[in-house]
């Protein structure tokens, strides 16, 4: 929720280098502090989300790349794609050129969706931007171990990842059993090994129809790509509705068979 910015502002404005409009609002919150009064010590309360299904694939035009944070390219800097409609990532501007790219940020570990990222760079006077490496704001916070492990006063434990605007996919890579593991691409960037080819983490799935699956072994790859023992094939979310109510209540076979995910 937007906090409107009645009177004076108390946002970190210092943390964006410049004076900049009051910038009070945030996608997701970590902690919060109470002052009850003058006389009685603030009360410190964790935010917690609440318990929500995130699906492994967002729909096409709701992918983007988050990066590690870091100045440090031998060490960090690799990529995954991420729902640009999530609070996962923390905000990198560059200027009108797309170059001088910072982290800004409202409080120490505050991670966004993209288009508040594009809001916050938009009042800036920038914009986001695939960036290569970002200097570390320490005011912002990072949890990237740099230079081979030593962690600074200023790391923070939750925020390894800033938006980019480079853009990503993902596709599967189908072992030769069936079960797949999910790998991401941002261009040319490294991409972190758990959805990296060969390196990700296999899992089973419903294989709709007769259950058959792409296969290297039955020269049945299809139209996807042969690697080694395995297919990758690119995976595309569609959303629609199971049940839209025009054939009536649904009875519980046919939920339990066609409803294969829920909270």
């Amino acid at each position: 929720e937007d906090i409107p910015c009645d009177g004076e502002c108390n946002a970190d404005r210092s943390r964006w280098r410049i004076s900049m409009p009051c910038e009070c609002s945030i996608d997701e919150p970590r902690t919060v502090r109470i002052d009850h009064s003058p006389n009685l010590a603030p009360v410190w309360y964790e935010y917690v989300r609440q318990p929500c299904i995130q699906l492994a694939f967002p729909e096409d035009g709701h992918m983007k790349t988050v990066r590690e944070i870091g100045e440090n390219t031998d060490y960090g800097n690799k990529a995954m794609c991420a729902d640009t409609r999530l609070p996962v990532a923390g905000t990198a501007c560059c200027d009108k050129n797309g170059q001088n790219p910072i982290h800004i940020c409202v409080f120490k570990g505050d991670r966004v969706s993209y288009s508040t990222s594009e809001e916050r760079c938009a009042a800036y006077g920038g914009t986001t931007c695939a960036w290569s490496t970002v200097p570390i704001n320490g005011g912002c916070g990072t949890d990237t171990a740099y230079n081979q492990g030593s962690y600074s006063e200023d790391s923070s434990p939750g925020l390894r990842f800033l938006w980019s605007s480079q853009p990503c996919s993902m596709s599967v890579q189908i072992s030769p059993d069936g079960n797949v593991a999910i790998i991401h691409k941002a261009g040319t960037i490294n991409v972190k090994e758990r959805v990296a080819i060969d390196t990700g983490t296999y899992f089973g799935v419903l294989w709709g129809g007769d259950g058959s699956y792409p296969t290297v072994s039955s020269s049945n790859c299809g139209s996807c790509e042969v690697h080694e023992s395995t297919c990758v094939c690119p995976a595309i979310a569609v959303t629609s509705a199971v049940f839209d109510g025009s054939q009536g209540m649904p009875t519980m076979n046919e939920l339990v068979s066609q409803l294969h995910i829920g909270a």
